[in-house]
């Protein structure tokens, strides 16, 4: 309640306009992850939105006076320190179908670039994500118990439902099992949590664009790049290697173009210095993390800030991020404290 009165006096009294005055030539980055086609958003809230409320944020993005560039024009043009006064890049990642189903549309009709960053292990597994999937499971299943007598966990027996057991079934198939063997389990499990693997199978709403699927994007205009191809990124530095030149062997052919351009997974944007040096080796030119904020013509390309926009945000904590009025709060807040 506190935040949200600050941020509506804030409005009230012309601070958001004199924000955006300030970030003048500053480039924001707005990210979301797939959009809804059924239960997704419910399931995850901060993963999936709907289309239209996505196409009300474009809308509202043109009419605060934000011009939105291509991901690889604002790149070039922040190093340069050529941005026009108001930039804003919208970027999707991952590559869930739904970006497919919906994204040809939004983005004819809305006329703007946007870039999908892919990861790209379920491209070439066209499954079902299996931890998302057993998340799910966890959280659709009416079950408060489950039997685990035969499928190869390391207990037996019955088990009530715990986030512990969701951890131990995810990290055992994860670290243990190829992905026939992780499609095997999640299908046993859901018959016995009595949520239909099959279903979510068939729905495709865990699962991510085929190469095809991919390939038809691009014709329509999408700007493809890199998010690793197993959705992870140890700080071992062949092991980033290795993410990058795999990613890049599924999607390149895809893009018809060389990818430069990455995304962290996850929450490994926390160890970007870390990651800078191979990324940099490997001929990234630039990389999104998911800390908000603004980019300036000081920030490290490879330690770009990016704006995480969902459902469960309403027009006035999206405009104070977009305008920096919240970025700017948050780095007078940053001050105090040290």
């Amino acid at each position: 309640m506190i935040k949200r009165t600050v941020l509506q006096a804030g409005r009230t009294l012309g601070l958001f306009a004199a924000a955006q005055r300030r970030a003048r030539g500053s480039l924001r980055i707005l990210g979301y992850h797939g959009f809804e086609m059924g239960l997704e958003r419910a399931f995850r809230p901060l993963l999936f939105i709907d289309p239209e409320l996505f196409r009300r944020r474009i809308l509202r993005l043109k009419d605060m006076g934000f011009e939105i560039l291509g991901l690889g024009d604002a790149v070039e043009r922040l190093r340069l320190g050529t941005l026009p006064p108001n930039p804003v890049v919208i970027t999707i990642d991952d590559g869930f179908y739904g970006t497919y189903r919906y994204g040809r549309d939004l983005m004819r009709d809305l006329r703007v670039p946007m870039t999908i960053y892919v990861t790209s292990y379920y491209v070439t597994h066209e499954n079902p994500i299996y931890g998302l999937a057993v998340q799910y499971m966890f959280w659709k299943t009416t079950a408060t118990s489950v039997d685990l007598t035969g499928l190869g966990l390391p207990r037996t027996g019955v088990a009530a439902l715990s986030d512990a057991l969701r951890h131990e079934i995810l990290t055992h198939g994860e670290q243990t099992l190829g992905e026939e063997g992780r499609v095997t389990l999640a299908r046993a499990l859901g018959e016995r949590l009595g949520v239909s693997y099959e279903a979510l199978e068939k729905s495709r709403a865990l699962s991510l664009m085929t190469s095809q699927e991919i390939a038809e994007m691009v014709s329509a205009g999408f700007d493809v790049q890199l998010h690793t191809h197993r959705h992870r990124l140890p700080v071992d530095s062949a092991a980033v290697t290795q993410e990058i030149i795999d990613n890049r062997r599924v999607l390149e052919p895809l893009a018809g173009k060389k990818l430069v351009h990455f995304c962290y997974p996850g929450d490994t944007w926390q160890k970007a210095a870390d990651h800078e040096r191979p990324l940099a080796e490997a001929g990234i030119v630039s990389a999104t993390s998911d800390a908000p904020g603004l980019a300036t013509r000081d920030t490290s390309l490879l330690e770009l800030p990016r704006f995480l926009d969902s459902g469960t945000l309403d027009e006035l904590i999206f405009d104070a991020e977009m305008t920096g009025f919240l970025p700017g709060l948050r780095t007078l807040a940053s001050q105090l404290r040290r």
